[in-house]
């Protein structure tokens, strides 16, 4: 029993949308996005530009008629990522075949090693080397919310030593500056002179004690002359 018309138009469609539908799976990684949400989005992103880059280019023949413009089917995100899965999963079959292929060579070499005949399985061989990384992006991320915490724990644990550290920064800076250096010697110069006003005070008042006690035997000399007449 032949096709159906159903299934000749779909491997029509599939066989034109194949590699465009490839490079742009390899352009937006639309399966390592990093929640579902986000997952569907750019599958919906590449059936639109898929859709448009189609209809372009049917706009462009010379062959056209009315009848093919509205009658080019609108692709969405699940058929595009159904056909992706289906042409991947068919991929890995041979990928694993050519690994298997030579037993006694290391899998770095083979894969280094590796040529491809068409364009599809090439695209698709550079999607599998990265069929992980997801994973590995999330390895990396929490290393680096561990590596934070390990700074926050350290500066916590450390911070009298810090501080410590701070303060012979700033004793350095001080004898390396020249501002600071001016500044000290201001401030010694003033120190200075308090304290020549302090002993000239205490000089003062010293004097001044004298002063009154000779004016208080003075007056007492003079009072013992007067009862002396």
């Amino acid at each position: 029993m032949g096709k159906s018309f159903y299934a000749i138009e779909q491997e029509k469609i599939k066989s034109i949308i194949e590699i465009p539908l490839l490079e742009l799976v390899l352009t937006f990684l639309p399966h390592l996005q990093p929640n579902q949400t986000l997952i569907n989005d750019t599958w919906e992103i590449i059936a639109i530009k898929l859709n448009n880059t189609r209809f372009k280019d049917l706009i462009a023949t010379t062959e056209k008629t009315i009848d093919d413009i509205e009658s080019l089917p609108e692709l969405n995100g699940v058929y595009l990522k159904d056909y992706y899965d289906e042409l991947y999963s068919k991929f890995k079959g041979r990928l694993i075949f050519k690994l298997t292929y030579r037993p006694n060579e290391p899998a770095h070499n083979k894969r280094d090693t590796l040529i491809w005949k068409t364009k599809s399985d090439a695209i698709l061989y550079e999607l599998s080397k990265i069929e992980y990384a997801n994973f590995e992006i999330m390895s990396t991320l929490a290393r680096e919310r561990l590596e934070e915490a390990y700074r926050l724990d350290y500066k916590e644990s450390y911070i009298e030593n810090d501080k410590l550290h701070e303060e012979e920064e700033t004793k350095e800076e001080i004898f390396d500056s020249k501002e600071t250096l001016e500044n000290y010697k201001t401030l010694a110069l003033k120190e200075k002179n308090q304290l020549l006003l302090k002993e000239i005070e205490k000089k003062d008042k010293k004097m001044n004690q004298i002063n009154t006690e000779n004016e208080r035997l003075l007056s007492l000399n003079h009072q013992l002359l007067e009862q002396m007449k």
